[in-house]
């Protein structure tokens, strides 16, 4: 991976009460302006959702390869459902179990190094993401249970993208992931 993100870096509106009033809240509940919130300095507060509680105690799992750019390449972008990820992970041998930790090869990453570091707009359109609005492929990762998704490549998911009809959100599988609801993301 790139990066670890905080728990807390995405957040929705759930009726985490019961009683049909939405609330804005992160990672397993956590509330906005309560346990996640910006203070005048625009520093950010999320002392049960940081990175560093990872990094405190560690990770471990089975990690998982799913090779994206062999099939896809740098150009154009692609993005992957459900069909395509079942496609490859078959023709690979790749079988993905409960706990696993789910690692997305795009090439993003030998990208990024080729630039010396100094990334251009190429980067944003470029190389394989997870269609996020592939339903298919959401109910597949709720049901899977894997622990963690990573990737070399920005979002795992297309960022960039306005909400399509029907759909509460433009990152439906950070939701998914995040948030950690049965909420539908649409």
């Amino acid at each position: 991976s790139t990066q670890w993100d905080s728990l807390a870096h995405r957040g929705a509106k759930f009726d985490i009460n019961g009683d049909g009033n939405l609330v804005p809240v992160y990672y397993n509940g956590y509330r906005a302006g309560e346990d996640v919130s910006l203070n005048q300095k625009r520093e950010t507060k999320a002392q049960e959702l940081g990175i560093e509680k990872m990094a405190f105690h560690g990770v471990q799992g089975r990690g998982v390869l799913v090779d994206l750019h062999s099939t896809f390449g740098d150009f154009p972008r692609k993005e992957v459902g459900y069909d395509d990820l079942m496609r490859i992970m078959e023709k690979d041998g790749v079988t993905v179990e409960q706990g696993d930790i789910l690692c997305l090869w795009t090439g993003l990453d030998q990208m990024i190094m080729s630039m010396k570091g100094i990334p251009n707009d190429s980067i944003n359109h470029s190389c394989a993401v997870l269609n996020g609005f592939d339903s298919k492929l959401l109910d597949w990762i709720a049901g899977s249970g894997v622990a963690a998704i990573a990737s070399d490549n920005l979002a795992v998911e297309a960022i960039g993208k306005g909400i399509p009809n029907g759909w509460c959100t433009n990152l439906p599988l950070h939701k998914l992931s995040l948030i950690h609801i049965s909420e539908p993301t649409r």
